[in-house]
C-alpha cells in the first residue's frame, strides 16, 4: 500500500483525532506522549534494520520476520498519526508547521527503506539485495527523526507544556530504546560481513553512548531529572541485562568472528534491554 493510501485508510477507518477544545492538562499529556512515540519512530528505524539483518543471517528463524512486520506496522501508524493525530495513542494533530515539515522528511527518507521491508515481507524472505537498501536506508530515516524529536522536545517545552527537564529526561531515555538495537544491528552486520571495520566502529561508539546516558540518567546528571527508588531500580536492572550482551559486543570489537550462541544472546537480551526501557520511558510520562 502507497503511503497516501495508507493514510487515507486510516481517516476512512476514523483513527484520527477530531479537533476539539483541548484542556491544559491534556495538553501537557500530548506533548509528553509526543516526545515519546516520536523516540519511539528512532527505535523501530533501527529495529528493522536489525530484524532483517538477524533474518538473513539466522535463516529459518521466523521470530525476525514477525519483529519486522510489526516494527513496520507500528511505525507506518505512527508517522501518520504524529501529523494528523490518533485517538488511540492519545495524540491530537500536530499544530507546528516545522514538525509537520520535518516529519515529511522522514516519510520521504522511510520510502525506499519501507519499499524494502514490504517486499521482505511479501516474498517471506531476506536476500542480501534487502539488506543492502536496508542498509543504505536506516541511517538517514534515524538521523532526521532523531532530529525531530529534539526539535519535538525543544519546541513543547518552549510553550510551556512540558517542563524541560522532563521533556529531556523522556527524549534520552527514550534513545536508549534505539541503542538497544542499534548496537544489535550493528553487532549482526559484523556477523554478516558487512562493512565490518566501520561496523566495528559504530558499534563502540553506540555502546559508549548507551552506557554514559545510563549513567546519566541513574544519577539524574547532566540536565536530566533525579529517578525516583522504582525508576532508579529498573534503570539499574537495565545496566545488568546490558551487561549480558557487552560481553558479546566487546569480543567482536576485539577482532572475534560472532557465534550462533552470541547471535542469539544479543537478539534476546536487546529486546529485554527494549521492553525494559519502555516501561521506564512510560513511567517518566505518568509520573507527577
Amino acid at each position: 500500500m502507497k503511503f497516501a493510501g495508507f493514510v487515507a485508510s486510516l481517516i476512512s477507518a476514523g483513527l484520527m483525532f477530531s479537533a476539539a477544545p483541548v484542556t491544559a492538562a491534556e495538553e501537557v499529556s500530548d506533548a509528553k506522549t509526543r516526545i515519546n512515540l516520536a523516540g519511539r519512530q528512532r527505535m523501530l528505524s533501527q529495529k528493522m534494520a536489525k530484524a532483517t539483518c538477524f533474518g538473513l543471517v539466522e535463516r529459518g528463524n521466523y521470530e525476525h520476520l514477525t519483529e519486522l512486520s510489526d516494527a513496520r506496522e507500528t511505525f507506518d501508524l505512527t508517522l501518520v498519526a504524529l501529523v494528523e493525530g490518533n485517538s488511540g495513542l492519545s495524540l491530537y494533530a500536530e499544530k507546528h508547521d516545522t514538525i509537520v515539515e520535518a516529519l515529511a522528511d522522514v516519510r520521504d527518507l522511510w520510502s525506499p527503506f519501507r519499499e524494502a521491508v514490504v517486499d521482505i515481507l511479501d516474498s517471506g524472505r531476506v536476500r542480501g539485495s534487502h539488506l543492502d537498501v536496508v542498509d543504505g536506508a536506516n541511517m538517514p530515516v534515524l538521523v532526521r527523526m532523531n532530529e525531530t524529536v529534539g526539535l519535538i522536545a525543544t519546541t513543547y517545552s518552549s510553550d510551556g507544556d512540558v517542563d524541560p527537564i522532563r521533556g529531556q529526561t523522556i527524549n534520552v531515555a527514550g534513545r536508549q530504546r534505539m541503542l538497544s538495537q542499534k548496537m544489535a544491528k550493528e553487532f549482526c552486520l559484523i556477523a554478516a560481513g558487512i562493512d565490518e571495520d566501520a561496523n566495528r566502529t559504530a558499534l563502540q561508539a553506540t555502546m559508549t553512548q548507551f552506557e554514559t546516558a545510563l549513567a546519566s540518567l541513574i544519577a539524574g546528571t547532566d540536565g536530566l531529572e533525579t529517578p525516583n527508588p522504582a525508576i532508579g531500580s529498573r534503570l539499574e536492572r537495565v545496566g545488568k541485562i546490558y551487561d549480558r550482551a557487552k560481553e558479546a559486543y566487546t569480543n567482536t570489537l576485539l577482532g572475534e568472528a560472532p557465534t550462533v550462541d552470541e547471535l542469539g544472546t544479543v537478539a534476546n537480551q536487546s529486546n529485554r534491554i527494549l521492553r525494559e526501557m519502555n516501561q521506564i520511558v512510560f513511567a517518566y510520562n505518568v509520573v507527577d
